[in-house]
């Protein structure tokens, strides 16, 4: 018939591209979403601005008491996990660098203990949205045992000092401690000990010099065998 048309119209877009891409992506989120619940480390996303968890990992639960369900839509500090003064600190740190790596953070568990940790931050722009990725490593027994080495390192010093006998350790010509008795024998300082090591000989008689170097400044081992050398006192 004059003025029909009959006819189809096709129109084709190759999306083999975007669909790789999609599926990447989907692949991507898949593996960060298992990395994040299962990380030994303690995980959080949060709102950066607020600081409202929006998903915490299971690590995070174990470490600090508080289920999914406490966390979720609520802060650290209405939680009672941060002070304000840490939460201030931590998010001024990020907010002019982007990231903060290994804080020390304490924190405050559910039941109230509290715990130290290696804090990490990394802010992320997710669907648009500025958003905070956190990790933190529970050092609590780590930084209990440095106290106890400190603590017992310093009641050997304090036995040290308190003896009769002259004691000290030296390696390879460089004092590492020396206690009153000694710097009295020797008529010396912590001081002197540490800038001229050899001028502790001065007092040791001329014949005996040889011997005394050895034991005095660790160059030897007499393996248990005693030396003996002439020291002038006063």
């Amino acid at each position: 018939e004059r003025g029909s048309f009959d006819g189809v119209v096709l129109s084709a877009e190759d999306i083999t591209d975007k669909r790789a891409a999609l599926e990447a992506l989907e692949r991507s989120e898949e593996t960060f979403r298992r990395l994040f619940v299962n990380s030994p480390l303690m995980m959080s996303v949060s709102e950066l601005e607020t600081g409202r968890y929006i998903d915490v990992n299971l690590q995070f639960e174990q470490s600090t008491g508080f289920a999914r369900e406490d966390a979720v839509g609520r802060t650290s500090r209405a939680i009672g996990l941060i002070t304000e003064v840490d939460r201030a600190s931590l998010k001024k740190a990020i907010m002019s660098g982007g990231s903060v790596h290994n804080m020390i953070l304490p924190l405050r568990r559910k039941d109230g203990e509290e715990i130290v940790c290696a804090y990490s931050g990394v802010t992320l722009n997710i669907g648009g949205e500025d958003r905070l990725l956190s990790l933190a490593l529970d050092i609590t027994e780590n930084r209990l045992l440095e106290a106890k080495v400190r603590e017992d390192e310093q009641k050997f010093r304090q036995i040290i000092e308190n003896i009769s006998e002259a004691f000290w350790l030296c390696e390879s010509g460089r004092f590492l401690f020396a206690n009153s008795e000694f710097m009295r024998i020797f008529s010396t300082s912590s001081n002197a000990l540490t800038t001229d090591s050899e001028g502790i000989l001065d007092v040791v008689h001329p014949e005996d010099r040889g011997a005394a170097r050895g034991v005095l400044l660790g160059n030897s081992t007499h393996d248990g065998q005693e030396t003996l050398f002439r020291v002038r006192l006063g």
